[in-house]
């Protein structure tokens, strides 16, 4: 089963790893057709202990100052649902974890893309270009 998220600049690709075999008929169809169960919940999203998600925050890219550029990502985390956790939640709890590796990525990312900028434009001065904005 996957499912795709979109929001914002970042996508993310979901996957429940796991054999359907393991589940029963009615877990089968309420997988299959999204149909609620007695709880009201998704059966696609209900309870799998040990099910593993495979989620992916896509590649993002920023452009700080014109005509230069970096990215972050993709990055992927395998996150396993726990005793008594829905899908729904290990997948909230993985994206959370992901959302704040983006951010230190992001924040690593743009410091090495700024002292390359400050490098390139020190070594364009040394050999005598002009480097000022006009």
């Amino acid at each position: 089963m996957a499912a795709q998220e979109g929001g914002g600049r970042m996508r993310r690709r979901s996957e429940v790893q796991g054999s359907i075999d393991e589940r029963s008929n009615l877990e089968r169809e309420q997988a299959q057709t999204h149909a609620p169960n007695d709880e009201g919940k998704l059966g696609a999203i209900g309870f799998y202990e040990g099910a593993t998600l495979t989620i992916t925050a896509g590649r993002e890219g920023y452009s700080p100052i014109a005509y230069h550029s970096f990215e972050v990502g993709p990055l992927t985390l395998a996150v396993t649902v726990r005793h008594g956790e829905t899908i729904a939640e290990a997948h909230a709890r993985g994206v959370a974890v992901l959302d704040e590796l983006m951010a230190l990525h992001f924040d690593k990312g743009l410091a090495r893309h700024l002292d390359r900028i400050g490098k390139t434009r020190d070594a364009a001065k040394a050999r005598g270009y002009d480097t000022s904005r006009k």
